[in-house]
């Protein structure tokens, strides 16, 4: 009998092809019932851990396209990647405007002293830019004061 059947964890796919590799050999070998009874457990534990990983993944994108706080993530050089309605609404820009700006690049923010605390953020840390005025594309053009929260998002690395 192989102790295969009381493992128990978090396991990746490499992990359960190994498994499953291990598992047909102990059937050539006549095993067919544990590896049979294994196979269904590791397929069900992938189908389960594939439909908790989507349904996070539907929670984060409900959180980011409806939050009221305007939210923009950008790639380490500053170009902007991504943004939320509520950011849409705030500075009246169209998809393609929005993702052509660069927050380490913007005049507006270069003069107002702004992107200075803003790469502390690309830097590592989490920081509070004060408010500055800030053109906002409007008919008629209007200035609005912006501030924020401006902190790196990290993978499991810490990088």
């Amino acid at each position: 009998m192989l102790p295969i059947a009381g493992i128990v964890g978090s396991f990746s796919a490499g992990d359960l092809a190994m498994l499953l590799g291990l598992a047909s050999g102990a059937a050539a070998c006549g095993f067919v019932c544990g590896y049979r009874t294994l196979r269904t457990k590791w397929e069900a534990r992938l189908l389960e851990t594939a439909a908790a990983a989507r349904a996070s993944d539907q929670r984060w994108e409900l959180l980011f396209e409806q939050s009221p706080l305007s939210v923009q993530l950008f790639r380490p050089d500053g170009q902007c990647i991504r943004f939320n309605d509520a950011w849409r609404r705030m500075f009246g820009l169209s998809d393609e405007q929005g993702l052509a700006f660069n927050v380490l690049k913007s005049p507006d923010l270069i003069e107002s002293g702004a992107v200075e605390h803003i790469r502390k953020a690309f830097e590592g840390e989490v920081v509070v830019v004060p408010p500055v005025p800030f053109p906002v594309n409007t008919d008629p053009p209007e200035i609005r004061w912006i501030g924020g929260l401006v902190y790196p998002v990290k993978n499991c690395a810490g990088e």
